[in-house]
């Protein structure tokens, strides 16, 4: 069970206690110059360290880096631990304003912050990469009810099971409607019972978590679901809907009485969207200096391997539905639009999308600049001249845009981006409808932080060319 695995969890604090006061040895160290005993430097600083271990722990506390957050990424872990470490050391490096007398030396201060971020994030990382050591061998996974007998939540559990490092064991399926067992032929189905049975389930197989994957599924069937998670402290989740989705900007308000829910607008304006372009500026000019050689290789590479331009412009549909002409280096024969008619028969990819494997249009150069997305780079023009984000919605074709519904219309609100949730969670693999929903999260979630994670995941995302063709 995963709960015996907590255990480990709570020695957290101590190991983050011993290497600040390693981190502040160290920061000692190099501001002196010379040896300085360790023991010695505990002794003289012992208030201040503690003072220092303290504020850290309440910091991280904040930060909740003491929460039993499995599925915690490794870039989400750094991201947390420079956080707290940065936000405890500022602080200590105030309280200096008023107590002169203090032995540690803002050089002292800061060399200790280098090294706490460091010394936690390593053994942390180190850690979560453990945990799923221990996921993949099958040790302390959760038990898992899905429910739901559709193909959403075929498709949910065929996910679990091919990620074992998040830890999760898919016992079986509960149907939400009074259905036999018989009525499911499917072998990838095992219907353990309805939600009547639900209770008894979660006693007879220890289960931990239950997930919904049904859409149509009623208030009232939710709160007694929940009720009974509670109850067998068991932990509830569901697939949310498109509406769930915006909840973060939902707050309530009342007039005369008449109780009122506001939806906010989306974080994507004013102050966020300035942030949002500094930052799109500085990635641009900075990786435009560093890839121009790889660019003009490219190019040559292009023109020696087929006749036609080094660049393909294509129209594609922006912010508000404002079109323009996207860069990209040329990986198709000329004339390749014109086929596209005769291959539609073909399209692998789900809903508006055209994709075929071993699409004959395809140059020799073309299928290598595509598996690492090399073809994409000379879209950094189009980040400079303000037409795309570095991270947003996938661009979409005029022809794709016509024939969206209306919650679809919701991903041209902010600038489609070079890479997104969409390119770090399956790319060509996964379905338009959940490409939609990954990008209307993105919009709703927005912060630098998740911009810079999402470009550090797309690292190993075009690595590993995971859904690319």
């Amino acid at each position: 069970m995963r709960k015996n695995l907590l255990v480990g969890f709570w020695i957290l604090p101590f190991l983050d206690a011993f290497f600040i006061v390693i981190s502040f040895i160290i920061g000692d160290y190099l501001k002196s110059n010379y040896f300085v005993s360790p023991i010695s430097t505990i002794a003289a600083n012992s208030r201040l360290l503690l003072f220092a271990i303290v504020t850290v722990i309440a910091v991280s506390n904040l930060f909740k880096l003491y929460e039993n957050n499995f599925l915690r990424s490794e870039i989400d872990e750094f991201g947390a631990v420079f956080g707290s470490i940065t936000v405890s050391m500022l602080f200590f490096e105030f309280m200096t304003l008023f107590y002169r007398d203090m032995i540690f030396k803002r050089m002292t201060i800061f060399y200790a912050w280098i090294f706490a971020v460091v010394l936690l994030s390593f053994y942390r990382i180190l850690l979560i990469k453990f945990v799923k050591w221990l996921y993949r061998k099958g040790r302390f996974v959760s038990n898992v009810l899905i429910i739901g007998t559709d193909e959403g939540s075929k498709l949910l559990a065929r996910k679990i099971k091919n990620h074992p490092e998040f830890g999760l064991n898919v016992i079986g399926f509960v149907s939400f409607k009074n259905e036999e067992k018989s009525s499911f032929p499917d072998s990838e189905i095992n219907v353990l019972g309805t939600i009547g049975d639900l209770e008894s389930l979660l006693i007879k197989f220890g289960i931990e978590s239950v997930i919904c994957a049904v859409s149509d599924i009623s208030n009232d069937l939710i709160m007694d679901i929940v009720e009974k998670c509670e109850l067998n402290k068991a932990q509830f989740k569901f697939v949310p809907k498109v509406l769930d989705i915006i909840e973060s900007r939902v707050t309530s308000d009342e007039i005369l009485g008449v109780p009122l829910i506001t939806v906010n607008e989306i974080k994507l304006y004013g102050l966020n969207a300035f942030l949002k372009r500094v930052s799109d500026i500085v990635y641009s000019l900075t990786l435009l200096i560093l890839l121009f050689p790889v660019m003009l290789v490219i190019a040559i590479l292009i023109k020696i391997d087929s006749p036609g331009p080094v660049l393909f412009l294509q129209k594609r549909v922006g912010k508000n539905g404002k079109e323009f002409n996207m860069y990209k280096f040329r990986s198709m024969k000329v004339g390749a639009e014109e086929e596209k008619e005769k291959l539609l028969h073909k399209n692998e990819a789900d809903g508006l999308i055209f994709k075929i494997r071993n699409d004959p249009r395809i140059t020799k150069v073309g299928k290598i600049l595509r598996r690492w997305s090399l073809d994409e780079h000379p879209q950094i023009f189009n980040v400079i001249k303000g037409d795309m984000s570095f991270v947003g919605p996938r661009p979409p074709l005029p022809s794709e845009v016509k024939n969206y519904n209306s919650w679809h219309r919701k991903r041209l609100r902010v600038s489609p981006g070079i890479t997104g949730l969409w390119q770090v969670s399956g790319r060509s693999d996964i379905s338009f409808e959940d490409m939609v929903k990954l990008d209307i999260f993105y919009i709703e979630s927005w912060s630098l932080w998740q911009d810079i994670k999402i470009m550090l995941k797309t690292i190993p995302a075009v690595f590993f060319a995971k859904g690319a063709y």
